[in-house]
C-alpha cells in the first residue's frame, strides 16, 4: 500500500503493507472525537476497523516553496543548468 502526505512544500510517501483490524488497543489509538460524527456508536460501532500501516520504506520531498522553486527552474534553465527542487530522500523503515 501507499500512504502520502503533502503539505506547504513537503511531501511524503510511506510504502508497506496494511492490514485491517478489531483490536480496540488499535481503534482507540487512532480514534478522534471528530469520527463521532460518522460513527454515533464510538469505537463499539459494529463493522468498525482500523487500518493499521506497516510501513517498510518513506520517501520525502522538501522545497522552499512554489515561489523559490519556480526562481530555481527559471534562472537554472536560462543558465543550461539541472535546478536543484530541493531535498529528496529514501529511508528504509
Amino acid at each position: 500500500m501507499n500512504a502520502s502526505f503533502a503539505g506547504k512544500g513537503s511531501w511524503l510517501s510511506v510504502t508497506g503493507s496494511a492490514r485491517t483490524s478489531r483490536d480496540r488497543a488499535d481503534l482507540e489509538r487512532v480514534w478522534t472525537p471528530s469520527a463521532e460524527a460518522w460513527f454515533p456508536q464510538g469505537i463499539d460501532t459494529p463493522g468498525l476497523v482500523a487500518v493499521v500501516i506497516e510501513g517498510e520504506s518513506a520517501e520525502y520531498w522538501d522545497s522552499p516553496g512554489k515561489v523559490a522553486t519556480l526562481i530555481e527552474l527559471a534562472t537554472k534553465r536560462l543558465r543550461g543548468q539541472q535546478p536543484d527542487p530541493g531535498d529528496n530522500e529514501t529511508v528504509e523503515l
